[in-house]
This record gives structure tokens, sequence and C-alpha cells, in this order.
């Protein structure tokens, strides 16, 4: 089976969130503010707030300079961190290895997943749905590997693309040298060199680019070339809470299954109150002398 990763990035994750938490400021210019060196600075903008010219990094003076409209909230980046865990949590219902990737994305290992949805292109659309009714907007690409996934879903003029089998160098050809997740100060270097497409350097020998751009330029490029391995770490998904009774005897009387429920959930609610938890649903697993098994 082919290997296949899908890659999510959610370009106004702390904005879209914040709107979901103040509906009423929906189709207005926000901005969310922190303080930086003595300043209060714009951290993240929406949409509508950088089609007026608020950029991130701007002074919250400036950004009202610009437009006096425009609604400020507070920025949380522990916050922003917790709610892209719970995408990445959702998105379980979609493959079953899924990685955060901080600050603002998501990658997937959907090898053998598509077909249950109709297909690559069906399965990525339901992804997009799932997260619009959610209130969330965002990029989306597939490809054979992480690396291209990625900087398609960063870089590529389509929302939404899916990177055929085996042509992960074609789709990276024509994008810039930062879809290849370098360092900034790498990045700079090959704009000074002239490499404004990953084009321009992808067939030059190895040695040359490792002497003149460093190893990780030749990690990055393998990897998402798919000659370099890469390893997601996926999110580790929490075991239900159990309580089991096994009796000597079966339990034969109304009387006594109610007992043997009320210990059993004495025994949960204690240990949710040690961990300051809670539950939502509850089920009971109970087997008949034949083995058979009936759930509540």
């Amino acid at each position: 089976m082919p290997r296949r990763f899908l890659s999510i990035y959610f370009p106004f994750l702390a904005t879209d969130y914040a709107l979901k938490q103040h509906p009423e400021y929906k189709g207005k210019p926000v901005v969310l503010k922190a303080a930086e060196r003595g300043r209060i600075v714009v951290r993240k903008a929406n949409e509508q707030a950088l089609q007026e010219g608020i950029a991130c990094g701007k002074t919250l003076a400036d950004a009202r300079a610009l437009c006096a409209e425009v609604m400020v909230l507070d920025y949380d980046a522990e916050q922003l961190s917790q709610v892209l865990s719970e995408l990445a949590e959702a998105c379980l219902r979609f493959a079953p290895v899924v990685a955060p990737d901080a600050p603002d994305g998501i990658n997937l290992d959907c090898s053998g997943c598509a077909h249950l949805w109709g297909g690559e292109e069906p399965y990525a659309q339901a992804i997009v749905n799932y997260f619009a009714a959610m209130g969330f907007q965002l990029r989306l690409a597939m490809a054979d590997t992480v690396g291209a996934a990625w900087a398609v879903a960063h870089y590529a003029s389509q929302p939404l693309q899916i990177v055929p089998e085996g042509a992960q160098a074609q789709a990276l050809a024509h994008l810039p040298p930062a879809a290849l997740r370098i360092l900034p100060d790498t990045v700079h270097r090959m704009q000074q060199l002239g490499f404004k497409q990953i084009a321009q350097f992808m067939t030059i020998p190895a040695p040359v680019l490792k002497r003149r751009l460093g190893p990780m330029l030749l990690c990055r490029l393998g990897q998402a070339l798919g000659v370099e391995p890469e390893c997601l770490l996926p999110i580790k998904v929490l075991s239900p809470y159990c309580e089991q009774l096994s009796c000597l005897e079966p339990v034969l009387t109304v009387g006594g299954i109610d007992i043997a429920l009320r210990h059993l959930v004495e025994r949960l609610c204690q240990r949710l109150s040690n961990e300051r938890k809670g539950a939502r649903s509850l089920q009971l697993r109970a087997y008949r002398t034949d083995g058979s098994r009936q759930e509540v």
C-alpha cells in the first residue's frame, strides 16, 4: 500500500477561534494583541484586518490608525495550543495517525484511508467541510511525503490540492525555498543567491548545496522528495476510564445488579474526582453466563 500524507494549515486559527467566542465581530477586522518589548503589538490578524493593511508585528496604535473600527482581543498562546490539540484529536475520525504541527497545522498519515470516503478528492473535501462547519478556514494538501504535503498546503495557489503519487518533485518545483521548512536565515541566504523557486536548486549536486547552505536544506529537500525518512509524532489517545467487577457467582436479581452498579460507579467517581475530571456518558457492559455480552 503506498504511503500518503495529508497536511492541514489553518492560516487564521487564532482569529477564527476568537470569532467563535465573539460571533458579534464576524465580518469585521479583528486583531489579537500582546505585549512585546514594552509595546502592544498585533500578533494575529484576520482576513478583513489584513485587507485594511494591518499586518502582524505592527503596533496596536498603528493598526488603529489604519482602521479605527478594528476589533481588539487578547492573544493567548497557551489557549491556542490547546485548541490545536483538540482539533488534532478531532482528526482521529479521518486517520489513525495524527500529529499536531504547531502553531497552526496538523499532519495526518492517511495511508489506506481515502477509499472509505470514495477516493482522495471526497476524503479531502470531507475534512474541509468538517472544519468549515466548526468555523475554521484551512488549506489542505495530500502527497506521498509529509514535506511535500506541508509545502503545497502552505504555499500553493489552491487551498485544496491532491498531489498525484510520485509527483512531489513537480509539485515542489515552482514553490519558494521557504516551503521546505528551513530556517529564515537560510531562506534569506538563498534569496541573496537568487533562488526564488525550488526548481532552481533541486538538481544541484548535494555536496555543493551542503557546502553553501548547510545540511538542513539537503535533509528537508530529501524528506519532501521522499529520499530521506521522516516520522510523525502522533498524539496519544487516552484510554477510556474503566472499572471492572468480577463475581464468583452470577448476579441474578435486580437488587444485586443495582448494588454492583453502585459499587462500580462509586469507584469510577473516586478516580475522576482524584484527577479533577468528569464524564459526559457512561456505558455498562455485562457478560452473561453463556459468554454473550449486553451493553446499556
